[in-house]
């Protein structure tokens, strides 16, 4: 069990300064994917909700350490994100969930809720820029990175994570 997590700590210290410097060259009209969430979902749908939100704190501890944001505001929206994906976690049905389209439409509620809330946390809104906000940092992230995830899982024969 040690070496189980060893190597997500690995993964996720190895996302997190992949997500503070590289993936800034891969930006799409402002946004770019969530390479981190994208693996918390993976490890939240495989191992449970309880470790997915104690992963989902400390990961985004430090990314907002290393990020220069608001402190807090990556952990809130990640622990809030993993506690919700948590649901979607069953123990007999974990290969059926991972393997197929329905991995992709959990990252993308997921990711728009990470989205969202962070987005709440860190500008002041106001009513009237509210829709501008939910579609600006929330459904166009979000789909960036459910298209990336499904690129990175949806590969015919590769296993990018092991269960």
């Amino acid at each position: 069990m040690i070496k189980v997590y060893l190597r997500w700590s690995v993964i996720f210290i190895f996302l997190i300064v992949l997500q503070t410097t590289i993936l800034d060259y891969f930006v799409i009209f402002g946004y770019k994917p969530d390479l981190l969430l994208i693996a918390l979902v993976f490890l939240t749908l495989t191992y449970g909700q309880i470790t997915g939100i104690i992963v989902a704190f400390v990961s985004g501890f430090i990314l907002d350490l290393l990020s220069g944001g608001v402190v807090g505001s990556s952990s809130l929206s990640k622990v809030i994100a993993a506690f919700i994906c948590g649901y979607f976690y069953n123990e007999n049905r974990i290969d059926i969930v991972l393997r197929n389209y329905t991995f992709i439409l959990i990252v993308l509620l997921i990711s728009f809720i990470d989205n969202i809330v962070h987005s709440l946390i860190v500008f002041s809104i106001d009513i009237p820029t509210m829709m501008r906000i939910i579609f600006a940092y929330g459904i166009y992230p979000a789909l960036y990175t459910a298209i990336v995830s499904s690129v990175i899982l949806m590969r015919p024969g590769k296993k990018v994570f092991k269960t």
